[in-house]
């Protein structure tokens, strides 16, 4: 890095004050280094006091961050000579060495910026992935689109908060990428980089390297499906799907290739379950925990939780499968294609969206209570409508299917979670087991508390577990069209 013109001049003016010889700059210089005198041997002490200032500075500067103490050299050399000024000169100094580190971390981002220009063919996936995680919270709806876009992002990140921490730790998160690193000469420019500009740099990308082992080790795979009307088609019941197992901060798409359509009736379905839950096996060697369907209103209606996955005909294990409901095996829930259609069209966010990003950061904060006292009901939908306002309202509770205008309620409303009963029972004993699954159960254990009922209805007859729907519908898993540019994440 070199020292633009305008800060060389200020530095010069200043020590041109404050060294009265070439002997100051060695006093200084072996304060600075102790026993490391190879800075001293490579400044020329032959020359003009004016002419070793200024190789003093440039040597200073190319050293970068000292080991010991995290300062630049540079500041450090500055930092002794404030020791013997007074505090007027101390001020003046503070300045100095203020300008000093803007410009020093401004010339940093700019260097990582031309490395990662090398990276923008190949890895330009695993960059955005590392910045989707240090982005503030706080940016606008944005998704870089090539290195530009990533270097413009770093220094607003840089100018918001005034530090490296969040564009050192991209680089820790960068390094971790274990196809990154595949290429060394790479890799070693990044850490090199990072141990310039962050003395414990080291250390971030160990902690940065547990931290997503710890996460991979714990984090659930969810399977995404998203069930979208085929509008082109005269036929209603033709849709279009698509599917992702999500286990960690990537998205990987699950293409239906055994298929040379691309548009399936609803009954194709089960089929289809089973070739993506085999995909899950084969590419990540685990099977999804949860699986979550984005479903149109029309299709709220259907026991999503019961099909059964259905092996090709031609499949040599067909018979040997019983048949097992997906909601037995899996945690099982349905969300809103509705609610984020605009978001896959448009990359827009409205005011619903904003509504559900805010629902499900109070679901959170209440995940350790009850469900029951937040679970709200009523008759109609001007009247849930009326009860879903209240700050205490985090879901909805419905002993019928909702109506089409209560789902607009919900979507409008920005309701992340609802339960409710696909028939109407006239069994009291199943409507008190009904009340009795928000009354005992934590806000954040319903989809388990679910599972547990469905698992129990399978080897009881009558049993609630077989006649209940979820809606659980967080908006930091979503499929990979609408992240990470239309919503920044929120609390987990």
């Amino acid at each position: 890095m070199a020292i633009s013109g305008k800060l060389m001049q200020e530095l010069l003016n200043f020590l041109q004050q404050h060294l009265t010889d070439k002997n100051d700059c060695k006093s200084y210089l072996s304060l600075l280094f102790g026993t490391n005198q190879s800075i001293l041997n490579q400044i020329q002490w032959d020359n003009t006091l004016n002419n070793i200032i200024i190789n003093v500075l440039v040597k200073l500067d190319a050293y970068g961050t000292m080991p010991d103490s995290g300062q630049t050299a540079l500041c450090g050399f500055f930092n002794l000579i404030s020791e013997n000024v007074g505090s007027d000169v101390r001020i003046n100094i503070d300045r100095l060495l203020e300008f000093i580190r803007k410009e020093q971390e401004e010339q940093a981002i700019y260097e990582l910026q031309k490395i990662l220009k090398t990276l923008e063919l190949d890895y330009f996936t695993q960059i955005q992935q590392s910045y989707s995680i240090c982005v503030p919270r706080y940016s606008s709806d944005w998704l870089p689109e090539n290195i530009e876009d990533i270097y413009q992002a770093l220094q607003d990140i840089y100018h918001q908060e005034d530090s490296l921490d969040s564009i050192t730790k991209f680089v820790a998160l960068l390094l971790n990428n274990s196809e990154l690193c595949e290429n060394t000469a790479i890799a070693k420019l990044l850490k090199q980089w990072g141990q310039h500009n962050n003395p414990q740099f080291y250390h971030l990308l160990k902690q940065t390297k547990q931290d997503s082992q710890h996460k991979q080790k714990h984090i659930d795979i969810y399977l995404i499906i998203l069930i979208e009307p085929s509008i082109q088609q005269a036929d209603n019941n033709l849709y279009i799907i698509k599917s992702w197992l999500i286990p960690n901060i990537s998205h990987k798409s699950l293409e239906i290739s055994y298929q040379t359509k691309e548009k399936f009736y609803f009954k194709e379905i089960p089929s289809l379950l089973s070739y993506f839950i085999q995909q899950s096996i084969h590419q990540l060697g685990k099977l999804p925990k949860t699986i979550e369907f984005f479903l149109p209103h029309e299709l709220f209606n259907q026991a999503i939780d019961a099909f059964i996955p259905q092996k090709n005909a031609d499949d040599e294990d067909e018979d040997d499968e019983l048949p097992i409901p997906i909601g037995v095996n899996y945690t099982v829930s349905i969300r809103s294609y509705q609610r984020i259609k605009k978001l896959l069209k448009k990359k827009e966010r409205d005011e619903k969206i904003i509504r559900w990003q805010e629902k499900w950061v109070n679901l959170n904060s209440r995940g350790e209570e009850f469900c029951f006292p937040y679970f709200m009901s009523g008759d109609n939908w001007q009247e849930i409508f009326t009860e879903l306002q209240s700050d205490n309202a985090i879901g909805l509770k419905l002993f019928k299917l909702p109506s089409k205008d209560i789902l607009k309620v919900i979507d409008q409303t920005g309701t992340p979670v609802a339960l409710w009963l696909r028939n109407e029972l006239n069994n009291s004993n199943l409507l008190t087991d009904f009340e009795a699954i928000l009354q005992e159960c934590l806000i954040a254990q319903l989809p388990n508390k679910v599972k547990e009922k469905r698992i129990v209805a399978f080897k009881e007859e009558n049993h609630i577990g077989e006649h209940i729907t979820l809606l659980w519908d967080n908006p930091n898993i979503l499929p990979p069209e609408v992240l990470p540019a239309s919503l920044p994440e929120v609390l987990h």
